[in-house]
């Protein structure tokens, strides 16, 4: 689950934040590579959330603090917007920084869990009883007398 996906639209992210990782870029590309803006980005995008939300298409609970410095609201945004899978949702906090509900979403996460859990294995036929698969993988069975 991807709660609040970090490291998504870089250049996005680097051109608005003034603190946490993304000024990294910012300071890094003003000092030492203002030549080479392009070529950074270009490095950058293999790792971009943006990109692997795109071949993303499990199940997603996304969310996002829109007071958030380390995760802009914008970034979480992209990801959950370029998200593939149909089942996505968005869980949004007005007034929460980079701890988004302070402790909120894991019970919600917890569950959803859960619930696919019990999707899957009722799909699923039961498996065989212990005797039975024992007999197939070739093992004595117990004398019957």
């Amino acid at each position: 689950m991807p709660d609040v996906p970090f490291l998504c639209h870089f250049r996005h992210a680097a051109a608005i934040c003034g603190d946490g990782p993304y000024q990294e870029i910012a300071k890094s590309l003003r000092r030492h590579s203002r030549h080479r803006v392009e070529p950074a980005f270009a490095t950058l995008d293999h790792f971009d959330g943006v990109r692997f939300a795109r071949r993303a298409t499990v199940p997603a609970l996304f969310s996002v603090g829109l007071m958030d410095p380390l995760c802009p609201p914008s970034t979480v945004y992209a990801a959950f917007n370029h998200y593939a899978g149909e089942d996505r949702s968005m869980t949004v906090w007005p007034f929460g920084d980079h701890g988004g509900g302070c402790g909120s979403n894991p019970p919600v996460q917890l569950a959803r869990c859960a619930s696919a859990a019990w999707r899957r294995s009722s799909d699923r036929p039961a498996p065989p009883a212990r005797a039975d698969r024992a007999r197939a993988a070739g093992a004595p069975g117990r004398p019957t007398h």
